[in-house]
């Protein structure tokens, strides 16, 4: 997808504005729609920055400030038309980015560590980037609502063709790798040899009762297993990947060779000795590598498939692109209305 567009562009810009609205510089422009706001050479500067890390580097600073301009115009239209948030809403709008955020990294975060996300990765304070992303939302609600005509289901979805190109050109990407499904029967290994050899042994015995019937393995799991996260499925622990290294390092590479080389249903002959502890193994299901066609989901724990995947990407290009059309259609219309005051000259 195409991120040099308007639409990243204003993304960018509320990124820069934010953390350097306050700034008193040389004025590089004014925009009056409904008041005048003065845009600083301190703020273009920050912005042309937020292009340069964003690798963007083929724009020049006018460039820039006419999109600095074109935002100031869609934030004074919006609140001129009704189009703002509360104060409740924007507090709403930063839950859900962090929601998104956890799941995502799969994990909750403080707000201390939210804090330090946004640090790191944008450079903004918690009240920054709560600011940045209402500004952002009522630019894309102003937009829409003024060109609603632009932005109808069958502009924004793909068709067959389209759908079908996308595959071909990109179907090296669609794999799955040789992957196992699994589950474990697992005790932890001690400090102590002694204790850990009486384990071992307890273990293999175990398994000899696996072997030949007289518990079953899921029972075992119930009876035995020290693995809490896995205990109450019976074990299952979920897929591993042939070229997952970081289970394998995670696992040791005992567990890891020994997983791949079961088929479905089998039980490890040994009780193995891995970095986790000592563990009895079942592969429940074992898929081969496999290039996925439309119809394929994109991995075995999921639902979607490569088709559901294509239309999402081109439904955001799509998105993507007719926004872009539709805030320069807008920007046209107010700046006839407004006054602008373009004071900012490149140097030659």
């Amino acid at each position: 997808m195409n991120r040099k567009h308007l639409f990243a562009i204003l993304v960018i810009l509320t990124i820069a504005a934010s953390a350097t609205f306050a700034a008193v510089a040389t004025p590089a422009a004014t925009v009056n729609l409904t008041k005048t706001t003065i845009i600083s050479t301190a703020q273009l500067d920050s912005a042309v920055k937020s292009y340069e890390s964003q690798g963007v580097t083929n724009v020049s600073a006018l460039q820039v400030l006419q999109s600095m301009i074109g935002q100031e115009l869609i934030l004074q239209g919006a609140a001129r038309d009704g189009v703002t948030l509360t104060e409740d809403q924007k507090d709403s709008l930063l839950a859900s980015q962090k929601a998104s955020l956890e799941q995502q990294i799969g994990q909750t975060m403080t707000d201390e560590q939210f804090q330090q996300v946004l640090s790191e990765q944008l450079g903004m304070t918690v009240s920054e980037y709560r600011d940045s992303i209402a500004q952002q939302y009522v630019i894309q609600s102003y937009v829409a609502s003024k060109k609603q005509n632009m932005f109808s289901a069958e502009a924004l979805t793909p068709t067959d063709k389209e759908i079908n190109t996308f595959y071909r050109k990109n179907a090296s990407q669609f794999v799955n790798p040789e992957a196992v499904k699994i589950s474990v029967i697992l005790m932890n290994k001690t400090d102590d040899a002694q204790k850990n050899a009486e384990i071992l042994a307890k273990l293999q015995g175990v398994l000899a009762q696996v072997k030949n019937g007289s518990i079953t393995f899921e029972k075992a799991v119930s009876l035995y297993s020290e693995d809490t996260a896995s205990k109450s499925k019976g074990g299952e622990v979920g897929w591993l990947t042939i070229d997952n290294t970081e289970y394998q390092n995670l696992f040791g590479e005992a567990f890891f060779n020994e997983a791949f080389d079961l088929d479905d249903g089998e039980i490890t002959p040994e009780v193995i000795d891995s970095n986790i502890g000592y563990v009895i193994l079942k592969v429940l299901q074992h898929t081969s590598f496999k290039v996925l066609s439309l119809t394929d989901p994109l991995s075995p724990t999921e639902s979607a498939t490569v088709t559901d995947y294509i239309v999402y990407l081109l439904q955001q290009q799509k998105a993507s692109e007719v926004f872009n059309q539709a805030s320069a259609l807008v920007i046209d219309e107010l700046t006839k209305e407004a006054r602008i005051n373009i004071l900012y000259k490149e140097a030659n």
